[in-house]
């Protein structure tokens, strides 16, 4: 399926699996599975509404700053929380 205004994305974010659990759940704790942290910079913390998002740049390594650093599920287990339950 692609989208007429996107053209062919390479992202594929395969919306028709969100509603199954099992789906997803399965791809979390997949031990391919990787996650990207990103930085973010409450609003409150903020000077202006426009600089609000302006921290959220994703966790990259400290020896390439420029290359992201993935995560594996046991680094996100905490604050991931439990299996996703069905909606």
């Amino acid at each position: 399926m692609s989208s007429f205004y996107a053209g062919n994305p390479p992202l594929n974010r395969l919306s028709w699996l969100r509603p199954s659990a099992e789906t997803l759940n399965g791809h979390l704790h997949d031990e391919k599975a990787r996650f990207i942290a990103f930085k973010y910079v409450a609003p409150g913390f903020v000077y202006y509404e426009a600089d609000q998002f302006r921290d959220f740049k994703p966790l990259v390594k400290s020896s390439s700053p420029g290359e992201l650093h993935f995560l594996s599920f046991k680094d996100v287990e905490s604050r991931v929380g439990p299996d996703w339950q069905a909606p």
